[in-house]
């Protein structure tokens, strides 16, 4: 779409509200930071809106800034069998799965992310070894979840139980980051 044509559509408004940052929707800062500053300059009357999602955002954007122990997760569960690094979908058998949720979210659509890591000799989370998976289903009679392994730019790993600092715990995790970190500041400045 020309900017022309966009500008057609919105200008008629009192402003926009809009995602320019790829936290949500990956392919957005080709083309809009440019639209919506454009839209500024051409409409000084009208309001333009920067739509930034701090719960539902993809943990890619900006990945290289963070890494899994920069979430909130919630309570862990103690994994009951091993698991092998393999790539594609997995059955992992966990002690509880009443915090893992599935068909969540305004239209029940949504799953939760979750991180597989160990646990140091001294107890604490192993955010060295990590890795994020995405949850497809719960089944709470057999004690499983069926996970799609290495997402987000990581790797299917191997977690043992009882293998001394090598205990694994699966955690539920959601961003709470509700601000572009300086860091991760488009190439394009915003001056709405």
């Amino acid at each position: 779409m020309t900017y022309q044509r966009w500008d057609e559509d919105f200008s008629r408004l009192q402003g926009i509200i809009g995602k320019c940052l790829d936290e949500e929707i990956p392919g957005t800062m080709i083309r809009n930071p440019e639209f919506f500053q454009r839209f500024k300059r051409s409409h000084p009357e009208q309001i333009v809106l920067l739509h930034f999602n701090g719960n539902a955002n993809d943990p890619r954007f900006c990945g290289n800034r963070y890494f899994p122990g920069h979430w909130i997760h919630r309570a862990a569960s103690d994994i009951s069998q091993d698991i092998p690094a393999e790539s594609g979908e997995s059955l992992i058998h966990v002690q509880n799965t009443r915090d893992f949720k599935v068909d969540t979210g305004r239209y029940r659509n949504i799953n939760d992310d979750i991180a597989l890591f160990g646990i140091t000799p001294d107890g604490k989370h192993d955010w060295l070894h990590c890795e994020q998976v995405q949850l497809l289903a719960v089944d709470h009679e057999a004690g499983t979840i069926r996970v799609r392994r290495g997402c987000y730019g990581t790797k299917p790993l191997a977690f043992a139980v009882g293998s001394g600092n090598a205990w694994v715990r699966t955690s539920s995790s959601k961003a709470t980051e509700l601000s572009v970190p300086a860091a991760c500041a488009p190439s394009v400045p915003f001056t709405f």
